[in-house]
């Protein structure tokens, strides 16, 4: 069977899929995006061609990986489901999207990319999804070369781990902003909390989170509690996500 590998997006994810799976010897058809640029940067880097209009697919097993926002997925499933393409969405929050036109599935990596950073794939878990047995097949074993590690999981599921890991990286991501704000204002070096980033984040993945909370909400502490407040005096924003957070430990 021949099988051919098509992205459309130019985005971070886009170019951490096009260049891990070309790392792993899959050859990428093409790159399509409406970023000429950075698309026809992933191409190159990637050995593959560019293209500006989405060809009809010349294989009968012809994946093509949709990278694209949430927001514009549905519409480009509706252009290209008559191009004799597989479509696959990397949505962590999109349900599977049905067509009667052609195989469809979900290619889910539980992770944060940035262009400039490296990416850990042998740590990632790829979420796969089909109501097709050949295509989950494919996705599972192009998944299992990519990083090692796949799931199947259905969209129902797959949104609430897509909210978790909202709370996981975002809201914590927010909260190192805050934290850096907080040292800034006083010319303290946020590299000081290095360490204990780190070492949180190590626990948080060792153990129940709930069993290695520290500080002084967990110690029902309120005097540092009120000592905190009055420092925040003046930051609203800041000082309702405080009270919000010390509120749900006081009482977890």
């Amino acid at each position: 069977m021949t099988l051919k590998y098509g992205i459309v997006g130019s985005g971070n994810l886009a170019t951490h899929l096009a260049k891990r799976m070309t790392e792993c010897g899959y050859s990428i058809d093409f790159i399509h995006s409406r970023d000429r640029k950075s698309g026809r940067k992933i191409s190159k880097e990637c050995h593959s061609r560019f293209v500006t209009e989405l060809p009809v697919a010349d294989v009968n097993s012809f994946l093509l990986f949709i990278c694209t926002s949430d927001t514009s997925i549905q519409g480009l499933f509706k252009e290209y489901e008559s191009k004799g393409y597989f479509l696959i969405h990397c949505s962590g929050m999109l349900p599977l999207i049905k067509s009667r036109k052609t195989l469809t599935g979900v290619f889910y990596p539980v992770q944060t990319f940035a262009k400039k950073q490296e990416a850990a794939w042998k740590e990632i878990t790829i979420c796969v999804e089909s109501k097709n047995v050949k295509l989950e097949k494919l996705l599972l074993q192009l998944g299992k070369k990519l990083s090692g590690k796949t799931m199947l999981l259905s969209s129902e599921k797959r949104a609430y781990l897509h909210l978790a890991a909202v709370f996981a990286n975002n809201f914590v991501n927010a909260n190192y902003t805050m934290a850096m704000d907080v040292l800034k204002s006083q010319n303290i070096p946020y590299s000081l909390l290095e360490g204990l980033i780190l070492q949180t984040a190590h626990n948080a993945t060792k153990k129940k989170p709930s069993e290695v909370q520290t500080g002084p909400a967990k110690r029902h502490d309120m005097l540092t509690i009120r000592a905190h407040q009055q420092l925040l005096k003046g930051k609203l924003k800041e000082r309702k996500v405080y009270d919000l957070m010390t509120a749900f430990l006081l009482n977890s």
